[in-house]
């Protein structure tokens, strides 16, 4: 009757705690329309058909400084999960001692027993084997078992979420770098094409039907285009020195890059069963799921502490005063049975740490909802991206188109006199234009499909989240 009584006076009163937001409950439907298609492979690069993209992102993979300290989190948090699980065994150890002992006369013994103390310094050996075993009769270990491990599931998915930042991090870059090799390919299309207008003007003036004012001019602009060539080298420069930097090596690493050219890339589209799967495709989600679990688990601890623990002890061994009387069979010792110890007077500060790892658990349910809703927002940013990204291109090109069309008429009009070399200067500015936005918009389309692969988790797969996952409640 008392032990009920005892224990409910030791529970705790516990605050119901939300679950995670379902999946469902997010309004995507409208925002997350494209074309269906799969989810992304594991090794998504591959798809863009760039030899040169492939070595890069898979070296990074292979050992970036990024890389290895992951995998080193990682092999520290399953240490502290083999740590964790050895709660459950059984605490053995094997303890041998060797003193000298002198017994004092002076501790109030009858004058006539103390003619049977041992006088003087003596040997003493002591060897004995102490097992201890707890019962986790209210499931303190098993908690911290569940914590230890959901927290490295959470750090094994923070490695992949590390995995997939990198290797969309190189192919950013790359994408910028096919950007600033399109541009350079348009700064030296320019070069040329102000080089004919310097050819034109002066084979002009030398007939007498132009001046030096046209030539100065055609001359300046020719310049500037050669300026916008270094402007852009020292671009790629600093390109080239980022990707080097990703993968962990020095920036000469990044002069063996070579400028590429815009690859393939496949149409965009996203998964059918996008907004049920996504929590389970992200690793980033992955991992804030995990850490609320394993704050769950803690909660369990801070609840059991309030519980007696009860654990199971023996003892066996051998003890003699005097080393040659340590191995007889009258030298043995034992003990064995329960012990049980119960907190007293700190109720307070038991309260405090349970309400400390509620407070934890609020905040990982927290940052798992936000993980989720950034997520779709990633993925309808993309998508919207995308959609504007056509309807631009196919404007960029209808300009490119005309301007192309204009340049051509104004140059033949000034070549037969009809016109001033000015209109034929504006008209190579709004078709370098032009050409740089058409150049420009491609690059982007590359850089948009990477975000995209990203958005989409870059083919990480986890066990889809439950609409009724584990909490604290459970």
């Amino acid at each position: 009757m008392a032990a009920p009584l005892l224990l409910a006076a030791c529970a705790p009163e516990l605050a119901t705690l939300p679950a995670p937001t379902p999946a469902s409950d997010y309004q995507v439907a409208e925002s997350l329309m494209a074309e269906r298609g799969a989810w992304p492979a594991g090794n998504w690069w591959k798809a863009y058909g760039d030899p040169v993209l492939d070595g890069l992102i898979e070296e990074a993979l292979a050992g970036a400084p990024d890389i290895r300290m992951a995998d080193a989190r990682l092999q520290s948090a399953l240490a502290a999960l083999q740590s964790a699980g050895a709660l459950r065994l059984p605490d053995v150890t094997v303890v041998g001692e060797l003193q000298g002992v002198r017994q004092s006369l002076n501790m109030g013994y009858p004058d006539e027993f103390k003619a049977f103390l041992p006088d003087g310094w003596h040997d003493r050996g002591r060897v004995y084997i102490q097992a201890g075993y707890d019962l986790d009769l209210f499931g303190r270990n098993k908690a911290r078992i569940d914590a230890a491990g959901a927290t490295a599931e959470a750090i094994r998915a923070e490695g992949e979420a590390t995995r997939l930042t990198l290797s969309t991090a190189i192919a950013m870059a790359y994408a910028d770098l096919v950007r600033l090799s399109a541009d350079r390919a348009m700064a030296l299309d320019a070069v040329r094409i102000r080089q004919e207008s310097v050819d034109l003007t002066a084979r002009r003036m030398e007939a007498g039907l132009e001046n030096e004012g046209a030539v100065a001019d055609a001359r300046s602009t020719l310049a500037s285009a050669r300026a916008t060539i270094a402007a852009i080298d020292g671009q790629i420069s600093l390109v080239r020195n980022q990707i080097a930097a990703l993968l962990g090596k020095g920036p000469d690493r990044g002069l063996e890059i070579a400028l590429p050219e815009k690859p393939t890339l496949p149409a965009m589209t996203i998964p059918a069963n996008l907004p049920a799967n996504l929590v389970a495709r992200r690793p980033d989600i992955a991992a804030t799921k995990q850490q609320a679990i394993a704050a769950a688990a803690q909660i369990k601890v801070a609840t059991a502490d309030f519980y007696p623990n009860v654990n199971l002890g023996a003892l066996v061994g051998l003890e003699a005063l005097g080393i040659d009387d340590l191995i007889h069979g009258d030298s043995i010792i034992g003990q064995v049975g329960p012990s049980i110890s119960l907190p007293l007077f700190a109720r307070q500060r038991l309260m405090a740490k349970l309400n400390e790892a509620q407070s934890d658990y609020l905040y990982a349910i927290s940052m798992y909802d936000k993980a989720v809703t950034g997520a779709f927002k990633e993925v309808a940013d993309v998508l919207a991206t995308e959609r504007a990204l056509e309807a631009e291109a196919a404007h960029a090109r209808e300009a490119g188109a005309q301007a192309t069309k204009a340049w051509q008429i104004a140059r033949a009009r000034y070549e037969g006199g009809l016109s001033r070399f000015s209109d034929v200067l504006q008209a190579e500015d709004r078709l370098l234009t032009a050409r740089q936005q058409v150049a420009n918009l491609d690059a982007r389309v590359f850089a948009q499909h990477v975000a995209l692969v990203r958005a989409l988790g870059g083919g990480y797969v986890t066990p889809d989240l439950p609409q009724k996952n584990e909490t604290a409640n459970d």
